[in-house]
């Protein structure tokens, strides 16, 4: 719940809103706007701790401008981003395929049935519909 209050209702989303925006994993219009790393000298590398994906221009928070390296997924696959080309190699539908669908195979496989959006989050939190 105090994810909610720090991300939705601080910015007037009900309950209901929120979660159907975080249940929504089209791509429409929706491009890398953060990237968070932190410079390893070793490496000559930043490690990814955060990625955004939303509206707005992207913002590279890290000390160095140098490569992003995400870290290994279940996998044990590195991903490589040059700092130059971040933006336009990682995508949200890259993301969605190669981080997202490889962790959480269930909304890949769910999503392209999932019509109504709304629905499935009423079949999962029930209880948030309840704006009260």
């Amino acid at each position: 719940m105090s994810t909610y209050r720090k991300y939705g209702q601080k910015k007037g989303l009900s309950p209901w809103i929120y979660v159907s925006k975080l249940l929504n994993f089209s791509s429409n219009g929706v491009s890398v706007n953060l990237i968070r790393g932190k410079y390893y000298r070793h490496l000559c590398a930043n490690v990814v701790s955060s990625v955004g994906f939303g509206p707005g221009p992207l913002k590279k928070i890290t000390t160095h401008r140098a490569t992003f390296i995400l870290t290994p997924n279940d996998s044990g696959i590195l991903y490589f981003f040059r700092y130059e080309d971040v933006e336009r190699f990682l995508t949200f539908d890259w993301f969605k395929l190669n981080i997202i669908c490889a962790e959480q195979e269930w909304i890949c496989a769910n999503f392209d049935s999932l019509i109504n959006l709304d629905e499935f989050a009423e079949h999962l939190f029930p209880d948030l519909n309840d704006e009260t």
